[in-house]
């Protein structure tokens, strides 16, 4: 009991120190303080949580994008192979008359900036490839029939005309190439593993 006596003794002695000002704006400056800074956390906090959310739409509208151009890039060689079926069923191309076949895959890869080769192998040998080179305004033709032995790799420009000899593998055998080989097994049209050309580009 004896403290308790001594307490507003105390309480006197200590405000004693302070002015009447003090004990007002002390208070109001504390709670100054803490509004402020609870302002200061909410807007922070809803300012990251904002950027979030615009980094979270951000991704989803970029993974839409690549899926679309990637599905988009990715139907071209698959239509291409049918309408080059196709036109071989048909009798409008020859696989024989190589010449008119490069004309063909040229003028397709000149139209598809997509692709980098344009090609046929059959199993009797021959072969017609049309592929982009690091150069641009050239492209590379290759040629393999059963008659001349070994494939012929020329620089070609982008009219068709012969414009340089290119060095080729004297015993590349496209049959023997993954391409091939994963076309023939699956007896239908598809995608090979990555493979590695043997064609200097």
């Amino acid at each position: 009991m004896p403290f308790l006596i001594q307490l507003p003794r105390l309480a006197n002695a200590f405000l004693g120190k302070f002015r009447l000002r003090t004990i007002f704006i002390v208070p109001f400056v504390l709670q100054v303080l803490a509004i402020v800074s609870l302002v200061a956390w909410l807007a922070w906090h809803a300012g990251h949580t904002a950027v979030e959310e615009l980094s979270l739409r951000l991704r989803h509208e970029i993974s839409a994008r690549v899926q679309e151009k990637l599905s988009s890039a990715l139907e071209v060689p698959h239509a291409l192979n049918q309408y080059n079926a196709r036109a071989l069923e048909l009798g409008l191309l020859q696989v024989a008359d190589t010449e008119r076949l490069r004309h063909y895959f040229q003028q397709q890869l000149m139209a598809q900036s997509a692709l980098t080769l344009v090609g046929y192998g059959s199993e009797a040998g021959s072969y017609v490839d049309v592929a982009r080179l690091d150069q641009p305004g050239y492209l590379k033709l290759a040629v393999l029939t059963p008659q001349q032995g070994e494939s012929k790799n020329w620089k070609v420009d982008l009219s068709g005309q012969i414009i340089e000899a290119i060095p080729s593998d004297p015993k590349y055998d496209h049959r023997q190439r993954p391409w091939y080989q994963s076309a023939k097994s699956r007896g239908t049209q598809g995608w090979s593993s990555i493979y590695v050309t043997k064609t200097p580009q």
